[in-house]
């Protein structure tokens, strides 16, 4: 048995502790999703389209060769409803970008509205075969600054509380 370490029994399982938490193996394909990044441009001021694309860290296994691996990607709304898609691109690691998909109508994120979408981003070999697969959530919005004002999706945000000046003598 493991002796000098913390761990406990429970219901007649010895899990091994590590330095600073708790150690697993994992088992990866050749190529897997690292990163992901959502990237979006808002169609201002109407804000009746978004070009929208998505960028990833893709790893790769040391010992094998560089993979032919293809990016696809498909953005969905709220109630996980299609509404654009990257058709496969091919990605060369360590980075990949999707191809540019427009949105039109979409939901736009603000603090009493907070409208999300989620970019499936799907990582597939040169035979088809799906090697990693991710769901990214992120919310279409577009501030502006001018000044001392600023804008949320075209609407001036006004910020309320106090200034507080402390005097020393």
């Amino acid at each position: 048995g493991l002796r000098g370490t913390d761990d406990t029994l429970d219901f007649g399982f010895r899990g091994w502790g590590g330095i600073n938490g708790h150690v697993w193996l994992e088992s990866r394909a050749a190529a897997w999703l690292a990163e992901p990044h959502i990237q979006f441009e808002l169609n201002a001021p109407q804000y009746d389209a978004a070009k929208i694309n998505a960028t990833v860290t893709v790893g790769t296994a040391k010992a094998a060769a560089k993979p032919q691996l293809t990016l696809e990607v498909e953005y969905v709304d709220a109630q996980n409803r299609s509404v654009g898609s990257a058709g496969a691109v091919p990605c060369a690691p360590p980075t990949c970008t999707s191809g540019l998909s427009t949105l039109h109508s979409p939901a736009l994120w603000s603090p009493a509205s907070p409208a999300m979408h989620a970019a499936l981003i799907v990582l597939k070999g040169a035979d088809g075969s799906v090697l990693d697969q991710r769901r990214v959530s992120f919310g279409l919005r577009e501030i502006t600054i001018s000044g001392a004002h600023f804008k949320l999706n075209g609407v001036y945000q006004y910020l309320q509380g106090c200034r507080i000046v402390i005097l020393s003598r």
